[in-house]
């Protein structure tokens, strides 16, 4: 189903031909790199096309009503189901993580907007925003490419965009409403003076919202990273970053392979 699906888009082909390039690039890296290790080499080539796995599955279930049906059943109600998790979550903490044990216990929200980084029905405030994330998305395509459904579909897009925000989240919540613009500017069955000024407008307010509510702790996690500031790098991600060029440099043109660096096969072999 996805192939065929892919036949028709040029894009996802020449997308699908970069993919299978840089896995072909990747296997000749890790056999010249010396430092080949099967096991790694293995569970990383196996991480990396997963995505891929995991599109056509979701292309094979969705060519099946049956499988349609229950998507759109989970959508329309687990919405109520992250709201009554977040509201005990918020209202009775103690009872809360003392029943379902999250990882970490409460995570204090760095802005002091929210009782603290909602978790919901989840382990880890990430999750209740890939969910909310996710599920905003495809209430807001349905609300987009359907006008007969387009005012239940905006609402269940708001209510789950607000679990995102509950989630403190911030690289899920930008994704989802980039996504979501995105969404609304390319839709070819909504009128400029209708939804596109509706988008504009939302933006308008929505940056500087955030710019308000979370500047502060911009402006701190930026000096992690080094921007900013003269101190040393002290965020991990940035750390990895830096260091990722600095391991390309050291074996250029190839660079080390798969599971020498940065993901699940280097964490697991190397």
């Amino acid at each position: 189903t996805f192939y065929r699906h892919a036949k028709t888009q040029p894009m996802l082909l020449l997308s699908l031909a970069l993919f299978a390039g840089y896995m072909v690039w990747a296997a000749l890296s890790s056999l010249v790199s010396g430092r080949f290790n099967s096991s790694a080499f293995a569970y990383q080539s196996i991480s990396n096309v997963k995505p891929l796995f995991l599109i056509c599955f979701g292309f094979f279930a969705w060519d099946r009503m049956s499988s349609h049906r229950t998507l759109w059943k989970i959508v329309d109600y687990f919405v109520w189901v992250l709201l009554a998790f977040i509201a005990f979550e918020w209202l009775f903490p103690g009872a809360y993580f003392s029943v379902f044990g999250a990882m970490s216990g409460a995570s204090i929200d760095p802005n002091g907007v929210f009782p603290s980084r909602a978790v919901g029905p989840f382990e880890h405030p990430s999750f209740l925003a890939s969910v909310s994330g996710c599920f905003a998305m495809l209430t807001a395509s349905r609300a987009i490419c359907q006008p007969e459904f387009r005012v239940k579909y905006s609402l269940l897009t708001v209510v789950y965009l607000a679990c995102l925000l509950c989630s403190v989240q911030r690289q899920e919540l930008a994704g989802a409403v980039g996504a979501i613009f995105a969404m609304v500017f390319l839709a070819k069955n909504i009128k400029w003076s209708a939804w596109h000024m509706f988008a504009v407008i939302c933006s308008l307010i929505l940056v500087p919202s955030m710019l308000l509510l979370f500047g502060a702790d911009i402006y701190r996690e930026a000096g992690t990273w080094g921007l900013g500031t003269v101190g040393e790098i002290t965020h991990p991600r940035a750390q990895q970053y830096s260091a990722a060029f600095s391991i390309a440099n050291g074996n250029f043109p190839f660079g080390s392979g798969l599971g020498t660096f940065g993901g699940a096969g280097a964490e697991k072999f190397d």
